[in-house]
């Protein structure tokens, strides 16, 4: 069991899992609500209504706004350390997002790589990257976790943000960890960031939640789940229903 003082509300478990002198790490993250809920303010203005939750690039970065990226990195360069007595000095940042892990661990001096399918989303994160005023160099890349290829092999590839839950197949899971394994330099470590099983087995993971957040200087809405929210007991998949909502000064057009 891995522990860190700075992560006392975060809990983490390492896989026994070593070949060809590649290991594989699972880090369970399971998100403080604290740190997302915001008071609800009883009159709130209209809303932007997107056609999906991820659909618009500052909708997902909203999504993961609460989150503090330093001490999550901070985490991932200690957990090289703890395996490989050193400091990465290359990173992937597989299904990046708003690639903050990347962005912080280029300013370290790391060569970093980020892959997102999402030709906006990599838009937003170069934009967020370059306005950050600080030096950084990011080799951003468009495509699928299930495929593809490292020009250089990394030593340390996270792929975060919950993002393993979109493998729904055997084959999808294979396919990715192959991939991931063909990246990996011989002393690489893996960080995966998964639904903590607690909130499974006791039945929160299917509550509905819902809460208020500031970002970027616009009042948003989190709602996380609806009643009819189901689990597939042959697949073991659960189609999750998430809105961002963003509010405007204008009533949204009809």
């Amino acid at each position: 069991m891995l522990s860190k003082g700075a992560f006392s509300d975060r809990a983490r478990c390492s896989l026994g899992c070593e070949g060809g002198g590649q290991r594989a790490l699972a880090m369970f993250l399971r998100c403080s609500q604290s740190q997302a809920a915001r008071a609800t303010s009883p009159h709130r203005p209209p809303f932007e209504r997107p056609r999906s939750t991820f659909g618009k690039a500052s909708h997902q970065a909203a999504v993961f706004s609460s989150r503090d990226f330093a001490e999550e990195v901070e985490f991932l360069t200690w957990a090289y350390q703890q395996h490989c007595k050193r400091k990465p000095a290359s990173f992937l940042d597989l299904c990046c997002g708003p690639a903050e892990h990347a962005r912080l661990l280029s300013q370290e001096g790391a060569q970093c790589s980020a892959l997102d399918s999402s030709a906006a989303m990599l838009s937003y994160a170069k934009s967020k990257a370059k306005g950050s005023g600080k030096k950084t160099a990011i080799n951003f890349m468009q495509g699928n976790m299930t495929s593809f290829k490292l020009e250089e092999k990394a030593d340390l590839i996270g792929l975060l943000h919950g993002s393993v839950a979109e493998l729904h197949t055997h084959e999808a899971a294979l396919s990715c960890l192959r991939c991931i394994c063909q990246a990996l330099s011989r002393e690489g470590l893996l960080v995966l960031e998964m639904l903590h099983p607690k909130e499974i087995f006791t039945g929160t993971f299917f509550e509905p939640l819902e809460w208020d957040f500031e970002f970027e200087g616009q009042d948003w809405t989190m709602c996380y789940g609806r009643e009819g929210d189901l689990l597939n007991p042959f697949s073991q998949i659960v189609h999750k229903s998430i809105q961002v909502l963003r509010y405007s000064d204008e009533a949204p057009n009809s």
